[in-house]
């Protein structure tokens, strides 16, 4: 599903009955403690836009202490079943591209201490297509497109139905594009990265229109559009990242939005996104660092950040958004101070080590100042009402 990266081959130490993490941070005086009895199983279930990372996190992890006993494993279902799961207590934490809601933060309140939201990486979601034949006209060589919001937008709600719309063309001048019919392609289930997606949608006024007050939302309604004149949103669905990416691998002619990495998987031509700058821009993780740092600033207390759409600044991704793990706040439903100490250590290795391997992986570390806060959120988790971390 993923990419993969080289292993960087580190080494881990091991005490006798204690792996404490080496830590080249000043996040923390004394990092968690990784015991080295058996753990079990840690158990997560959720968006797809971080999978690949997460799967190469946990196998890094285990690469680095090899004394540590414990198994991992990542059901990437969207982030819709991730919520779900941490509302029905179905694993041992849940992932998903749009913090919770009020509402969900209310349903998950009395469940295991209530649930905490933690950044974990930053990520872009791309426009992502398939169309032989764009070409520059002096030349013959081949070239992306540029799209604009508004351009996005009328291609998705069905107003530019065909690649030479003259909408197109005109912001791609002295580019031949052939008249081919567009196959917009959306997410089929419940999707964090629908959830960006529309966020960035929403910025134009007929999808403001078709959203309405309820804002984003993590799946496409595909009934009749009143704000459409009656019409459906057109395209064809396809379920998690990697189905929209094979989806638009497979169609000349179609266009999907799927989060970076994947497109890179997949080999697709990405579009450049006109920012807020003005700039059309192409995809980079550095990018997405751009537009979390502008976003840094303004993310509240408790960490639920809105997706980070056309902000500030020349190199600005405009739609970028930061990725969560759903964790309970009580980890005494592990059943041992062993796992629990090893889910912690975990994370705190994935928010300061592993996020060295976010940019070979398509991602973006987190900012300084969210890392640490989210950092401070793991000394807030207990076993039997003590921190698991103090």
């Amino acid at each position: 599903m993923g990419m993969h990266i080289a292993r960087f081959g580190r080494a881990a130490g091991a005490a006798a009955l204690a792996v404490t993490i080496l830590s080249t941070s000043s996040f923390a005086a004394a990092p968690p403690t990784i015991p080295t009895t058996d753990a079990g199983t840690i158990a997560g279930i959720g968006a797809t836009f971080p999978a690949p990372l997460y799967n190469e996190w946990s196998s890094q992890f285990k690469a680095d202490y090899p004394s540590a006993i414990v198994s991992f494993t990542y059901a990437a279902n969207g982030s819709g079943a991730g919520v779900t799961a941490v509302k029905n207590s179905a694993a041992d934490y849940g992932a998903s591209d749009a913090a919770l809601s009020d509402a969900d933060m209310t349903a998950t309140s009395g469940i295991r201490g209530g649930v905490t939201n933690i950044p974990m990486t930053v990520g872009g979601v791309v426009l992502a297509y398939r169309l032989a034949g764009v070409k520059t006209i002096s030349t013959g060589k081949v070239v992306t497109l540029k799209l604009t919001a508004s351009i996005i937008s009328a291609i998705y709600a069905g107003k530019i139905t065909w690649w030479d719309n003259a909408t197109i063309k005109s912001v791609n001048l002295g580019v031949k594009i052939p008249h081919t019919r567009i196959t917009p392609v959306r997410r089929s289930d419940s999707s964090g990265t629908t959830f960006v997606f529309q966020a960035f949608l929403k910025t134009v006024a007929t999808w403001n229109c078709i959203l309405g007050v309820a804002g984003p939302q993590k799946t496409f309604n595909t009934s009749p559009q009143a704000c459409l004149g009656g019409k459906s949103i057109p395209g064809v669905g396809a379920p998690r990242n990697s189905g929209v990416a094979a989806k638009v691998a497979a169609v000349n002619g179609a266009i999907g939005y799927m989060e970076y990495a994947y497109g890179v998987t997949a080999g697709l031509k990405m579009a450049r996104v006109k920012n807020k700058a003005g700039i059309y821009l192409t995809p980079t993780t550095s990018s997405f660092s751009a537009a979390a740092a502008a976003a840094a600033p303004t993310v509240p207390t408790d960490l639920r950040a809105a997706p980070i759409i056309l902000k500030p600044g020349v190199t600005s991704w405009p739609i970028t958004a930061f990725s969560y793990l759903l964790s309970y706040k009580d980890l005494s439903f592990m059943g041992s101070t062993e796992k629990a100490q090893m889910y912690v250590a975990y994370l705190y290795w994935s928010l300061t080590t592993g996020q060295s391997f976010s940019r070979p992986m398509g991602y973006a570390p987190l900012p300084t100042a969210i890392k640490t806060k989210a950092l401070a959120v793991l000394h807030t988790l207990q076993y039997n009402g003590s921190a698991v971390w103090p």
